[in-house]
């Protein structure tokens, strides 16, 4: 959870911009083993198969093979949508937005439907929304207690 010590600095300071706590991709990559779901769960039995508009064509964002675990680890999709994704719905799960001491920014739910939401649109708006997941993502400071080390 994120700490009381975090959340309550937020507030004697006078910021109360505080949204929720969220881990990065590249945190989460290094601990799969910890992971809410198996990492070799298929990308698209979570996402689900969706398609983006490049240069007048849909190309699909991600193919039936790749893994949710393959995914976080790739550079690759408009703005890194898939690793910022995974990483999203797996913050999400981790720090339900009901948690006392804050929570993730989106539900499971909504990370799911903001990347669905995402099909036949063109590459600034997959750009636009792995931005807003790379932001939730990284609501986090110092204090801020990881579910499991590294």
């Amino acid at each position: 959870v994120c700490s009381d010590s975090a959340l309550t600095s937020a507030n004697l300071s006078g910021d109360d911009s505080y949204i929720g706590c969220g881990i990065s991709a590249g945190w989460w990559k290094q601990v799969k083993s910890q992971w809410a779901i198996p990492e070799s769960t298929p990308f698209v039995d979570v996402f689900g198969a969706i398609s983006y508009r490049k240069n007048g064509e849909l190309k699909p964002l991600y193919q039936d093979g790749e893994t949710i675990g393959s995914v976080i680890s790739a550079n690759d999709g408009p703005g890194n949508i898939g690793k910022h994704t995974v990483a999203a719905y797996l913050n999400a799960l981790q720090f339900p937005s009901s948690n006392p001491n804050g929570g993730f920014r989106y539900t499971p739910g909504q990370v799911l439907d903001m990347y669905a939401a995402l099909n036949g649109l063109g590459k600034s708006s997959v750009q636009s929304t792995a931005l807003l997941f790379e932001q939730a993502n990284n609501d986090y400071d110092s204090s801020t207690e990881k579910p499991f080390s590294i």
